[in-house]
């Protein structure tokens, strides 16, 4: 590599936009330049190293394995130069235009995102929100390596360098669609066992406790599917005589509640709680303490 003194680091940001989309046009619409210029960028990064970082392919640019590796590494030290930056000076979100990254869980974009976003509206701020969404990593391997921000899981982090709060509660309902041919209004611990049941699908370890669980309330589910999207659950049972448990705000979404009976659990379980974790390297940002605040002052 040229030597770094020389070197231009906003080459470093095409390069993670164009591994981020997989496409110099989608790229350039996110860095607010032209196609022309990311390609130069590109073209200039992999001469400075002397590598190759994307190879073209029928739906967009597909990265090398040097590009893989440097993704990460690459990503974490900008965002310590960016919250570097924003530190040396107060923070003012009302003139930052910073993106914060998050992933917010099993259905947190349908929910928490558009809360998030009328708060910022609210605050007269320009900050952005980039939902991430990645199908090999979960959101808490994605804040342990630094490479977003911050995340929304029902499961406490047990890793060193992450932090978190609790963001709040999510209390639990039964649902089954409207019309169900036995079930009117109400359930019985009894009812419940006896329905056919969609669950979302868990790793082995995490349905065992849950089995385990509901054996200790009584009974056994007995599954007729399993899905991957939390979403995908209110949908499913709309559509069949099946029940299943979800979120009480989910239930009560306006796309799914004129369908649902939305029925208190026949059996005592607990809320489940939401926690908001971030990299303990964020601790100190101080555009990260304004969002992180304003977050946590939700309802």
């Amino acid at each position: 590599m040229r030597n770094i003194r020389t070197f231009d680091l906003n080459l470093l940001k095409v390069f993670l936009a164009v591994y981020e989309t997989g496409s110099i046009s989608r790229a350039a619409e996110s860095l607010h330049m032209t196609q022309p210029a990311v390609s130069l960028a590109l073209k200039r990064l992999q001469q400075s190293i002397n590598k190759t970082l994307f190879v073209r392919a029928p739906r967009g640019m597909t990265p090398t394995h040097c590009a893989e590796e440097l993704f990460e590494p690459l990503q974490h030290a900008l965002d310590i130069v960016e919250s570097a930056l924003e530190n040396s000076q107060a923070f003012d979100a009302a003139a930052s235009n910073r993106i914060f990254k998050l992933a917010f869980g099993r259905y947190g974009e349908l929910d928490l995102l558009p809360r998030i976003l009328s708060l910022l509206s609210s605050a007269g701020s320009s900050i952005g929100i980039q939902s991430v969404l990645d199908q090999s990593q979960t959101g808490l391997e994605l804040v342990a390596s630094g490479a977003i921000d911050g995340c929304f899981d029902f499961v406490k982090p047990e890793l060193p360098q992450v932090e978190y709060a609790i963001f709040g509660q999510e209390a639990l309902a039964v649902i089954a669609r409207k019309g169900h041919p036995r079930i009117r209004g109400s359930i019985t611990k009894k009812a419940y066992f006896a329905e056919r049941h969609v669950v979302m699908t868990f790793g082995e370890e995490r349905r065992a406790i849950l089995e385990d669980f509901m054996s200790t309330r009584g009974g056994t589910r007995n599954i007729m599917t399993a899905v991957h999207q939390y979403l995908a659950v209110p949908p499913v049972v709309m559509k069949s005589d099946a029940i299943a448990i979800v979120p009480q705000r989910m239930a009560q979404f306006e796309g799914f509640a004129p369908s649902l009976q939305i029925l208190p659990v026949p059996f005592h379980i607990r809320p489940l709680t939401i926690y908001l974790m971030w990299h303990s390297s964020r601790s100190n940002d101080l555009g990260w303490q304004w969002l992180r605040g304003r977050i946590l002052d939700l309802d």
